[in-house]
């Protein structure tokens, strides 16, 4: 007859594995934060990579043009709007007749497809434009911006 013992192969105590599971844990604790700093670095790198964007857009259309870009446009249609009614957060269905530089500069920053879209003989709320304008940019989002209404 053999001896029990000598037939017992060597395991993990319940104690070992918990101090194995526990320095994982510790690893992983220290870890983490490096991960996320990385991460939000990268954030920043493309924010500021938005920011070099748009200023290259102005100075491609200031070559283009001669000028930089007005900061508004006065369309010569109505459209159902009224002259200098403006658009506001809490009356979203109100309406200008003034556009922004930024659709100028949208065949600088690579959206000619957009910049086409666009109706410059129409306000900008107007429908001809409205999904043209309701064309979310990431250029114009930074990635750590912190909300539910940032384009992502």
């Amino acid at each position: 007859m053999r001896n029990i013992e000598s037939s017992r192969r060597p395991a993990f105590t319940i104690i070992e594995l918990l101090v194995v599971i526990a320095i994982i844990a510790i690893l992983v604790a220290l870890i983490l934060p490096a991960v996320q700093g990385a991460r939000e670095a990268a954030r920043r790198m493309q924010c500021s990579n938005n920011l070099k964007q748009l200023g290259l857009a102005l100075h491609s259309y200031q070559c283009s043009h001669g000028v930089f870009p007005p900061s508004e446009l006065n369309s010569s249609g109505s459209a159902g709007c009224d002259p200098g009614e403006v658009a506001v957060e809490d009356n979203p269905t109100a309406c200008t007749d003034y556009a922004s530089w930024t659709v100028l500069c949208l065949p600088f920053m690579e959206q000619s497809a957009l910049a086409a879209e666009y109706d410059y003989e129409s306000p900008w709320c107007s429908l001809e434009n409205r999904e043209a304008i309701s064309t979310p940019l990431t250029i114009f989002n930074c990635p750590s911006t912190p909300g539910q209404d940032r384009v992502d």
